[in-house]
């Protein structure tokens, strides 16, 4: 032992800085870390149409700059002596004060055309950047200063804590934040929040200043002897990183595009994810090798069968409930995240690499972050994230167990094993390929960009008088048209004349239609059905968030039958105008603009047949804002057929607080009577909610719906605004889709 060493080991330690402080500051400084994250992703959702990818970009710039924050922080600790680096970070810290609160400007709103990937990420640079960037660097630079002055202590029990101090910043958003605080309120609340941090920051740094301390030579000397982290370690912490990031954001893409877009969605991905690493960096002892390669197994089984479209090579398929899909993919996020960092900490380093080890985690989950987040959408299929972060997952443990048998091992066991869990890999890697390229077979065009995957299907029938093209959102049909002549004008599936649309938009134009051409309104416009309904003279608004859609309602799809293309809006006698963008943003913008609004005589809103609830379109704000586009005589036709959603409760209790009886229609989607009957069960049903206050054109829908109700066609369901269910109307501020969930 060299002379500092001794002396290092028997020189008494200045007094530091309690350890109390240290767990509060690295707590505070992780439960804002992460509450930030579903806070203004909730904030922006409403400007973006409430697709799940504003989450993921929101999740993409968080962990970027996660790992900016970690960069900083490894190198002032390697650039600057002593403890210059916490006075420096104090003094920061404070700067930062200056740049709240973290309230979006109304400049960062779309405006339609935009890159909606770009905006939102410079959107949430100029919004909590550099805040954020500061807090990011906190953890491990707190995590450093514990080592310095309290030498022989592992510092990786303070990560544990800073992921338990991230859990509950999660868990304590859409059941606590959420529900009592507007997305202003907690904006507000987050930056009192860093105040409350600068000033535990501001102590620490006090305390250390008043102790005089210096660097400890103990540490020195020890990190001297631990030596430098291999490559081929430094390389695997930044794949295990990534991996377990690939996984939560896939899962969570699934969870959200095919029950929901709500933050308790978000969450339990999130929050499973770091509940890992609270459990792994807890100690050895609760990352059991053996149980876990079995659970390997068990994950990539329960992946084949929970995806949409699984079972598809044999002719099969199953759907499961929104609570099994939520329990299945959680489980199995659960038992993959805790391998990847369960292997993670396995493989930490000596407590001297402490914030290159952290640096090499943030990148890893940057680099995650960017392949959900940019490059999935560009080249993959749906759910491809999902099977290669699964898959690799699954390789990436058996070249690690591969390597590490190395020679110790009889050569004979190691090739059995090493053949056996090859053969599996290949075998889940054609699964799996298969399923991939069954959720896009048969389709004659298909984009997958920021609001999904857009398909195009051609569907023959049992005859050419069914031959039809169909048009798909992820798993969810939005229309489809018959290519027969005489049938290729007419409205089909949720949009037909038995449906309520349909008879509605009849009853309005014999009632009032022969005074004066009616002029259309519609949110979602799909393959452009409804414009089937124009007469000459009629104009008909239909708006789009998505650019896809505006492109496939006008695009050939084969240039060798001229007849496959949806032709609605071609063939439409109506004046017709696609706006592109969010429609309440629009209409907003068109009110601004001209204070006497559209004026439509009937608003139609289709946004909610899908998992992606644009809930910002069923807000009592929402509603002020179409009250204002109305005639006096005009209404409402909201279209709410959803397999996991009952919105119905929703749009009664809205329209009673506005003043709008409601009748809902309902159904079995049938396009024309010599149809065959499809099954008569909810994803088969249209589905629509009419919102009115003049009665007279309601007296002559009541008579064309009679006829369909004596024959069972067609379910009609009144709603008085004075008898409503129970429950909250909806604002801007308050939204509880989860209890909407059947």
């Amino acid at each position: 032992m060299s002379d500092v060493q001794r002396a290092a080991r028997t020189e008494p330690h200045p007094p530091g800085v309690a350890p109390g402080l240290f767990v509060a500051t690295i707590f505070s400084s992780s439960f804002l870390v992460f509450l930030v994250q579903p806070l203004l992703s909730k904030y922006i959702l409403p400007w973006h149409g409430g697709t799940p990818a504003v989450w993921t970009t929101c999740l993409l710039f968080f962990q970027v700059a996660l790992f900016a924050g970690y960069s900083y922080a490894h190198l002032i600790i390697r650039t600057l002596g002593g403890y210059r680096p916490f006075y420096l970070h104090g003094l920061l810290l404070i700067a930062a004060l200056f740049l709240l609160p973290i309230v979006p400007a109304d400049r960062w709103q779309p405006q339609g055309n935009e890159n909606p990937v770009w905006l939102i990420v410079r959107m949430l640079a100029a919004t909590v950047g550099p805040a954020y960037l500061l807090l990011a660097g906190t953890g491990p630079l707190l995590q450093a200063w514990y080592v310095r002055t309290n030498p022989g202590r592992s510092p990786f029990a303070l990560f544990a804590m800073s992921n338990t101090g991230s859990l509950l910043a999660l868990l304590s958003y859409p059941f606590v934040i959420e529900r009592f605080w507007s997305g202003r309120q907690q904006a507000w609340g987050w930056s009192g929040g860093f105040v409350i941090l600068v000033i535990l920051v501001s102590i620490g740094c006090w305390l250390t200043w008043r102790a005089q301390l210096r660097p400890e030579p103990a540490v020195i000397a020890d990190s001297a002897a631990a030596g430098s982290p291999a490559v081929a370690i430094r390389g695997l912490w930044i794949l295990w990183s990534a991996l377990g990031v690939v996984l939560f954001m896939a899962v969570t893409l699934q969870l959200t595009e095919n029950i929901a877009t709500l933050p308790f969605l978000w969450i339990v991905p999130l929050s499973l994810y770091l509940f890992s690493f609270v459990i792994t960096f807890a100690g050895a002892r609760w990352y059991p090798r053996g149980p876990m390669a079995a659970g390997i197994l068990a994950a990539l089984v329960v992946l084949y069968l929970v995806v949409p479209g699984f079972f598809a090579g044999f002719g099969k398929h199953v759907s499961f409930s929104p609570i099994w899909q939520i329990a299945l993919f959680s489980g199995a996020l659960l038992v993959l995240t805790v391998v990847c960092h369960g292997e993670l900490y396995r493989s930490r380093p000596a407590s001297s690499h402490l914030t290159e080890f952290y640096l090499a985690i943030a990148g890893g989950g940057m680099l995650g972050g960017v392949f959900v987040g940019i490059a999935a959408p560009a080249w993959l299929p749906p759910a491809g994230e999902l099977y290669l972060g699964s898959m690799g997952t699954a390789a990436l443990v058996v070249a690690v167990r591969w390597r590490e048998a190395g020679a110790g091992q009889r050569r004979g066991r190691k090739l059995g094993w090493s053949l056996g869990a090859v053969i599996l890999l290949v075998f889940f890697g054609v699964l799996f390929g298969k399923q991939a390229r069954s959720l896009t077979a048969g389709s004659l065009w298909s984009e997958r960009n920021f609001f999904g995957t857009v398909s195009v299907h051609l569907l023959d029938g049992e005859s050419s008088t069914h031959r039809r093209l169909i048009m798909k959102h992820g798993s969810t049909k939005h229309g489809a048209q018959y290519l027969k002549p005489s049938y290729r004008a007419l409205p089909a599936t949720y949009f037909s004349p038995f449906t309520g649309v349909g008879l509605t938009i009849t009853a309005y134009g014999e009632t009032y239609g022969q005074q004066a051409p009616m002029k259309v309104g519609v949110i979602g416009l799909g393959i452009g059905t409804l414009a089937a309904y124009g007469r000459r003279g009629d104009q008909y608004r239909l708006y789009e968030i998505n650019p896809a859609v505006v492109d496939l309602a006008r695009r050939q799809f084969s240039p060798d039958e001229a007849d496959l293309h949806f032709s609605y809006l071609a063939d439409c006698e109506a004046e017709t105008h696609v706006v592109l963008g969010d429609g309440r943003l629009q209409l907003a913008r068109e009110l601004a603009a001209e204070p006497a609004g559209e004026s439509f005589d009937i608003l139609v809103l289709d946004a909610f047949t899908s998992g992606s609830i644009p809930v910002h379109l069923l807000t009592s704000e929402a509603m002020e804002l179409y009250e204002q586009h109305l005639k006096p005589h005009g209404l409402m036709a909201m279209h709410i057929s959803n397999k996991y959603i009952d919105l119905a409760p929703v749009v009664q209790r809205l329209a009673a607080r506005h003043g709008f009886d409601t009748v809902q229609l309902i159904n079995k989607r049938r396009d024309f009577p010599e149809e065959p009957e499809v099954d008569s069960d909810i994803s088969n049903r249209a589905v629509w909610m009419i919102l009115y206050r003049d009665t007279i054109c309601m007296e002559r829908l009541a008579l064309k719906c009679k006829a369909l109700v004596g024959t069972g066609e067609l379910t009609v369901v009144t709603g008085n605004r004075l008898h409503v269910p129970p429950g909250r109307v909806w604002t801007d501020n308050y939204s509880n889709l989860f209890d909407a969930i059947r």
